[in-house]
């Protein structure tokens, strides 16, 4: 029982290490509950989503090291990264004051297939749910691997809600012109170092 426990918690570790940052997906749960646009659907669908790869990747046996896999993979997040970095770098320059973060801008089905998009088209959930999570559950055997499989589900859960719980919490202070510039300059320049590691 204490083995199944300590897979379990080793795989929610695991699964919070590789998902948690500041990303396409995780920015948009953000600013859905700081808008209070639908995030509690916003962050489900999100946590299926990632929860069907993270599943597909782990009985995939040899996903993980296929080299043209890895190549495709590659060159689909560079150009992801790129035009993700333009959108973020052509929003600085936008007026700020057109925004107002307290009103819903999008419907039920915008904000679903918003994330949606986020997540199956972006090939960085991509490489952290079926590369690198599933690579790593082939390490694990039997009922072991579904027990990492479910604490990468539990991470990815606590994770994803929790940003919803922030968002919530402070969207008085994340609601400002200034948090805002800053948030899109740290992730231009997160998403840059992760390109440029990604060309190296």
């Amino acid at each position: 029982m204490l083995e199944h426990v300590l897979t379990i918690f080793s795989g929610a570790i695991f699964g919070i290490t590789i998902i948690a940052g500041i990303g396409p997906q995780s920015l948009n749960i953000l600013t859905h509950a700081i808008k209070n646009n639908y995030p509690y659907l916003v962050a489900a669908i999100c946590i299926i989503a990632d929860g069907s790869l993270i599943i597909l990747g782990s009985f995939s046996l040899g996903l993980g090291n296929s080299k043209l896999l890895f190549s495709l993979v590659n060159l689909f997040s560079i150009a992801f990264i790129l035009w993700y970095i333009s959108q973020k770098i052509r929003g600085l320059f936008r007026q700020f004051n057109q925004f107002n973060f307290n009103n819903k801008i999008l419907n039920r089905s915008q904000s679903t297939l918003k994330a949606l998009s986020l997540t199956l088209l972006n090939p960085l959930v991509f490489i952290d749910t079926v590369i690198i999570i599933g690579g790593n559950s082939l390490r694990y055997h039997g009922l072991a691997r579904l027990d990492f499989i479910l604490g990468t589900l539990i991470g990815d859960f606590i994770w994803l809600f929790g940003l919803v719980l922030v968002g919530r919490k402070f969207a008085y202070w994340l609601n400002k012109k200034l948090v805002w510039i800053c948030i899109d300059v740290l992730t231009i320049a997160i998403m840059s170092i992760i390109l440029y590691k990604i060309i190296e």
